[in-house]
């Protein structure tokens, strides 16, 4: 490792957990390591699929991952594979991922980075639905956003949603350009089990982006202001109906 750091200009314990990583993919994932190296997935594309995998506690649902991903990730980049990655965890052991969704949510937080030319980094720890909903809410309010009283605005989608979050975060007046709290989007599908209790089947983003454990799926469709559609789909998934 410390012969290997120095050719890769890396902290000796960084290449020991990539070793590691390598030896755990090659042991107990065969499929994943012959695509590899066969050059169907990347270096980094590995390591997705071993973090994965560690979080598995399941001996046959490593076996299932092994046996699933080489068609997905030797199709998809990188970023579409790391989603479904997360879509996998939360389907095979939804138990296991309600229990690390407990687990994270007590450390929920919020902290600053500050930069040497006047701005800073505000990053915040909180729950998942939350943060879809703050995400979808300021795009929509931010593309309402009249010009700022300049000339020639030329505020980004991006800086107008920092202002907007720096608005409301410290109370000041809205613009008056439209609601001050307009409604955000959050596409779910929930299967009809889950709502209904009898199952625990977690629910994902239409976009694949990101999965649900149970309970906070139940809690979101409790909400009164929670629009449910009935979708259509053939046996591939692809819409068919939306009612």
């Amino acid at each position: 490792a410390e012969e290997l750091g120095a050719v890769l200009r890396q902290p000796g314990q960084a290449v020991q957990h990539r070793l590691a990583e390598v030896r755990g993919v090659r042991g107990r994932m065969p499929a994943v390591w012959s695509a590899h190296l066969r050059g169907e997935i990347d270096g980094w594309k590995v390591r997705l699929i071993a973090s994965t995998a560690g979080n598995l506690c399941e001996p046959g649902s490593v076996v299932q991952l092994d046996a699933k991903v080489v068609a997905y990730a030797s199709t998809h980049t990188a970023t579409q594979t790391k989603a479904w990655l997360r879509r996998f965890v939360a389907r095979v052991e939804p138990d296991r991922h309600r229990t690390r969704t407990r687990r994270a949510w007590s450390d929920r937080q919020v902290w600053f980075d500050h930069e040497d030319d006047g701005v800073s980094w505000m990053h915040a720890k909180i729950s998942t639905v939350h943060a879809v909903r703050i995400d979808r809410s300021l795009t929509h309010q931010a593309k309402l956003l009249p010009s700022d009283g300049r000339a020639l605005d030329t505020r980004t989608l991006q800086n107008k949603r920092a202002d907007l979050l720096s608005d409301r975060l410290l109370g000041r007046d809205d613009t008056g350009s439209g609601p001050s709290r307009p409604g955000a989007v959050i596409a779910v599908t929930v299967p009809v089990t889950t709502l209904a209790g009898v199952t625990d089947e977690p629910g994902e983003s239409f976009d694949g982006e990101f999965a649900l454990p149970a309970d906070p799926v139940r809690a979101l469709a409790a909400e009164p202001v929670t629009l449910f559609y009935r979708l259509l789909t053939e046996p591939h998934g692809h819409l068919l109906y939306v009612t």
